[in-house]
């Protein structure tokens, strides 16, 4: 990250010495022409705005990893509150299955004895 950010700071740097040269004479410009230190300077210019850009990149991919990681924490927070709710049901099932089956129980024998 570091390094990232000497590339951005170089970039930055190349920009205002391609701003100067401008300013300079025709000869100073033509003369660094030449010499290729233009196009090395342009160079510079883009290994730095493709610095930027992933870092761009890679900023978004943390953003999406967290929400990610926010997201499963939810959804772990909701299965344990769905948990713990049906937990508390099953008692109250449990409780009404076996009334139920009493009353059923209970009619069936009310009903042979009806017969009898």
């Amino acid at each position: 990250n570091s390094t990232t950010l000497a590339n951005i700071a170089l970039c930055e740097k190349c920009v205002f010495v391609i701003g100067n040269l401008l300013g300079d004479s025709f000869m100073a410009r033509q003369s660094l022409l030449e010499l290729g230190a233009l196009s090395s300077l342009i160079a510079c210019v883009g290994l730095g705005l493709e610095r930027i850009k992933m870092l761009g990149q890679q900023q978004h991919q943390q953003q999406q990893q967290q929400q990610q990681q926010q997201q499963q924490c939810d959804n772990k927070k909701i299965r344990h509150r769905l948990k713990s709710k049906i937990l508390l049901l099953i008692p109250v099932v449990l409780l009404a299955v076996s009334s139920i089956i009493a009353l059923s129980i209970g009619q069936i024998t009310t009903a042979s004895t009806v017969i009898l």
